[in-house]
């Protein structure tokens, strides 16, 4: 979303630059007003001289107990940092497969889109996702993860480093479905379930 917010159902956040007349879409980031699933990761995105410096991401405090799903959810959260901060010309390949690494069927339609939406804009995702997931339920292939987590990302324009998203400093409450491909745990599915939960 600035962070994956809304658009994941993740969560998209949409957000309009006045300059380029159009209205961005951000999956798993974005300001909090919008919709958007966090997870509590941490991981660097490159720096920037304007703005916050990339994303990181921090490791919940309480034992969970499916280390592999926790990890999964860690993993997904770190990629859209890291692909939301690249301000690089869009590369479509590059960036299907990369999401093809954490993401499967909707979602990643989804995050692409929305990575895809906001290099048109010019814009990037920067900042943290602390995520506080707990599995719900495991049934063979698919498992289903709830997370409050702490989205403090923001939209950037890459021109001149200014916010273009509203900060919301309430945690995003998200139930995450995961399909497991391989023996890789993938998000397939991203529903929201409000602002303000606690941890």
């Amino acid at each position: 979303m600035t962070r994956i917010r809304s658009g994941l159902a993740i969560t998209t956040r949409l957000a309009v630059l006045s300059a380029v007349g159009v209205l961005v879409l951000t999956a798993c980031s974005g300001s909090r007003s919008q919709s958007t699933p966090a997870v509590s990761t941490s991981s660097s995105a490159p720096a920037s001289s304007n703005g916050p410096t990339a994303t990181s991401r921090t490791t919940p405090t309480t034992a969970e107990p499916n280390p592999q799903l926790v990890a999964a959810v860690r993993a997904f959260w770190d990629l859209y940092l890291q692909l939301g901060a690249r301000s690089a010309p869009f590369n479509a390949p590059d960036t299907r497969a990369q999401l093809g690494r954490r993401a499967t069927g909707k979602e990643l339609a989804k995050l692409y889109a929305v990575f895809r939406g906001n290099a048109v804009a010019g814009a990037v995702v920067k900042g943290t996702i602390d995520i506080a997931p707990k599995v719900v339920r495991i049934n063979g292939a698919t498992a289903q993860v709830r997370d409050c987590y702490d989205d403090k990302t923001g939209l950037y324009r890459v021109s001149d480093g200014k916010r273009i998203d509203t900060d919301d400093p309430r945690r995003h409450q998200v139930l995450m479905t995961f399909t497991r491909v391989g023996a890789i745990w993938k998000v397939s599915a991203i529903k929201d379930e409000g602002l303000g939960c606690t941890v």
